[in-house]
């Protein structure tokens, strides 16, 4: 291992870690997917999803 991780910064990284899992999943898959659906009769939700996730 090149880092020495002790087991309180495992703890500390370990809520970060799973905030940024749920904003993975819930912004960038299901909200793609649920825009996916609706683009073949409004296609302007689809240009939406890449502009709200550059902040």
């Amino acid at each position: 291992m090149q880092f020495e991780v002790t087991e309180e910064e495992r703890k500390k990284a370990k809520i970060p870690h799973d905030l940024f899992l749920v904003n993975l999943i819930n912004n960038h898959i299901l909200i793609f997917v649920a825009t996916l659906g609706m683009a073949s009769s409004w296609a302007w939700p689809m240009l939406a999803v890449p502009l709200a996730n550059c902040r």
